[in-house]
């Protein structure tokens, strides 16, 4: 039972960071640039490297979008 555990949770390690910069940018509709730009600049979503290959998670893509600023008029009162 044990290495049961150990190997599920070898197989969603392994399936959560299974995402390229090709499909963060289309996951956000930037180019390919902006995506190795934004990893420059440590402002992007996070990120796993692998040798030369970069990695990202749904989740990671998710929550990165989430902690951006939103607009829009929330707290601001309208007519004063």
């Amino acid at each position: 039972m044990r290495d049961n555990t150990a190997k599920q949770n070898s197989t969603a390690a392994s399936t959560s960071y299974c995402q390229n910069e090709h499909f963060v940018a289309q996951f956000f509709d930037v180019s390919l640039g902006t995506v190795r730009h934004w990893r420059y600049l440590g402002k992007g979503p996070r990120y796993k490297k692998v040798g030369a290959l970069v990695r990202y998670s749904i989740e990671d893509l998710n929550a990165w979008l989430a902690s951006r600023p939103s607009g829009g008029e929330a707290g601001i009162e309208v007519g004063k």
